[in-house]
């Protein structure tokens, strides 16, 4: 069996959907499906923190981190990644102040949970519903640059998910300095977008630390991998170029739920994505 140290999955993936949910923490799931990594030759897993469940995921309590830790380190698979889609709903730039500051300080507590697990990075989605505009900049350094500041200090990189145009994205992120944000590079949304991956990836690279590998029609959804508009040897070429040397995580599209295709399962799938990717991912 092939060992591919630097691929991984979105949790959840790997597990029976939550009422038919693309993307979900697997409650009753995440420990077996950990191990179901490991079986197939993965390396690691990008966690999810969401709003529904977050009183049942370990990650945000401190008694239960250390099961988190034993579980993964048995399996010999690291948790790359958090992407918090909890702020998808509880948004970070809230309009209440109460709330906002709410919202900080459950960032502010992954933050340190984080730290102790040893996980990386925290990924803060924007896009559909948090979708950013340039005139939110400003309020959005505001808010993030001192919780950049304490996740730096304690070891944590803080990345961004956005739908905004490269150059756009640049100066958003510029705008931090002297600390530094970085960029999660989801594929399949910037092909949905009609970017030109070379032109994105070359004026991101240098803040791109995490990679999503999935496939999207142009202006529409998420379809099985090969079979909707990314480029995937000039996306992969274009990342070798400018030294990506990070993780890729698979959050393609499930073939469990969607009744125009032949169901597939989980494990079906990811097997399936595997052969797809062989030619790009051999190396990792």
């Amino acid at each position: 069996m092939i060992q591919y140290s630097k691929l991984g999955i979105m949790q959840g993936r790997l597990s029976p959907p939550f009422q038919n949910n693309i993307q979900h923490f697997p409650i009753n799931h995440w420990q077996e499906e950990i191990q179901s990594l490991a079986d197939l030759g993965l390396g690691c897993l990008e966690w999810v923190y969401e709003h529904p469940t977050v009183d049942q995921n370990p990650l945000h309590f401190s008694n239960r981190l250390d099961e988190i830790m034993t579980i993964a380190f048995s399996a010999g698979i690291r948790v790359n990644t958090v992407i918090a889609d909890y702020f998808m709903v509880k948004h970070i730039l809230a309009a209440d102040p109460d709330k906002q500051n709410e919202n900080i300080s459950v960032l502010e507590n992954l933050i340190d949970h984080c730290a102790a697990l040893e996980i990386p990075i925290i990924e803060l989605p924007f896009v559909d519903s948090t979708s950013l505009s340039k005139g939110q900049f400003n309020a959005l350094v505001e808010v993030l640059k001192p919780l950049c500041d304490h996740a730096q200090n304690i070891g944590i990189k803080i990345s961004l998910e956005t739908d905004l145009a490269p150059q756009d994205f640049k100066q958003l992120l510029e705008m931090f300095t002297p600390n530094y944000i970085y960029v999660n590079h989801d594929m399949g949304n910037s092909a949905s977008l009609g970017f030109d991956p070379g032109e994105e990836i070359e004026t991101l690279g240098p803040y791109i630390i995490n990679v999503h590998i999935k496939d999207r029609l142009l202006g529409g959804t998420t379809v099985p991998l090969g079979t909707g508009d990314v480029d995937f040897e000039r996306v992969f070429s274009a990342l070798k170029q400018n030294n990506y040397h990070h993780d890729f995580i698979l959050q393609a599209a499930r073939q469990d739920i969607d009744s125009s295709i032949k169901p597939k399962t989980p494990q079906e799938t990811i097997e399936e994505y595997l052969d797809f990717l062989e030619p790009w991912i051999a190396d990792s």
